[in-house]
């Protein structure tokens, strides 16, 4: 596989990554895609209106599975030709010179997927994606409103968070807005990708932040295409940025919430309406070390700067 057209971007989920990939896949020798190849994981979600639960599966963890019955015992051989068969396929369809896979690592497997980077693609180039933690787990918990992992008994806070936060209700007479898992998963999701970037030697490495984009994503754009050798006149950029803008994708201005949707608001800094220092105390305990050294913050004094309770308004 020829790493010097196989590139990545590495970021958590809800860090602007369908932003991204939408102006990415608008450069006309660029094709952006989401493969899922590697984290070894898989689970069912039941999206709210769906009759059947979706199966989420890594490539790995498929192939993995398919072995089992036939008594194999190297994994590598049979996903190196599958990935070989999908780029082989994307090519032939896409046309494309260049391809970039957007990774969102499940949640404790970021180690596992930069092993598997160095497997099957050495030297390839990583974008690394990155916004405040804190405004991840924010962006995260309202996105998943809609969406229930199979098996969880959803209770009744959330049920009231719920209903309170998309307008279903008045009341909501709770102290947080988030749960202690929610906290520890959105966390350790976040802080995987900023440790892959921190350990990544071998692949040529670009740091893009969420929050440089909402400033100057055209900037932002130029600077990736030239780290990735392509052509960044301005009548690309110019493309790229007509269908990416925050209107385009989601019908509404920037700012402007939809509380559940996939695109949802679009700022910076959203999370300081809704983290308690209970919530700040447990996501600096887990997160607390990238955060700061990925300069969101320069010590913990944010911390005990937050109120003890929520006010919900």
């Amino acid at each position: 596989m020829n790493s010097k057209k196989q590139h990545f971007i590495i970021a958590s989920p809800r860090s602007g990554t369908t932003w991204l990939s939408k102006a990415l896949d608008a450069h006309p020798h660029l094709y952006c895609t989401e493969r899922r190849l590697f984290g070894n994981y898989s689970d069912l979600i039941q999206d709210e209106g769906a009759e059947q639960p979706r199966l989420r599966c890594t490539l790995d963890k498929f192939v993995s599975a398919s072995l089992l019955p036939q008594n194999m015992s190297d994994e590598n051989i049979l996903l190196k030709n599958y990935i070989k068969a999908l780029i082989h396929t994307e090519k032939e369809v896409q046309g494309a010179k260049a391809a970039i896979d957007k990774i969102t690592p499940y949640v404790g497997t970021a180690p596992h997927v930069l092993h598997q980077l160095n497997t099957f693609f050495p030297g390839s180039k990583i974008v690394h994606l990155m916004r405040d933690g804190r405004d991840v787990c924010t962006s995260g918990v309202f996105h998943w409103f809609n969406k229930v992992p199979l098996g969880h008994e959803t209770s009744e806070f959330e049920r009231d968070r719920k209903a309170f936060f998309t307008g279903e209700s008045t009341t909501f007479n709770q102290d947080r807005f988030f749960t202690d898992v929610e906290i520890e998963e959105w966390a350790e999701t976040w802080a995987g990708p900023v440790k892959i970037s921190q350990t990544s030697d071998g692949h040529p490495l670009h740091t893009i932040r969420y929050e440089d984009m909402l400033e100057d994503i055209e900037s932002v754009l130029a600077e990736l295409f030239n780290f990735l050798n392509l052509n960044a006149k301005p009548a690309i950029l110019e493309q790229c940025l007509a269908v990416s803008s925050f209107k385009k994708m989601s019908g509404r201005e920037q700012g402007e919430a939809k509380q559940g949707a996939h695109v949802r608001k679009g700022i910076a800094g959203d999370w300081k309406n809704y983290f308690t220092r209970q919530d700040a105390e447990l996501f600096h305990s887990i997160a607390g070390r990238e955060l700061i050294s990925a300069g969101y913050e320069a010590d913990d004094a944010w911390v005990s700067a937050l109120p003890e309770v929520l006010n919900a308004g």
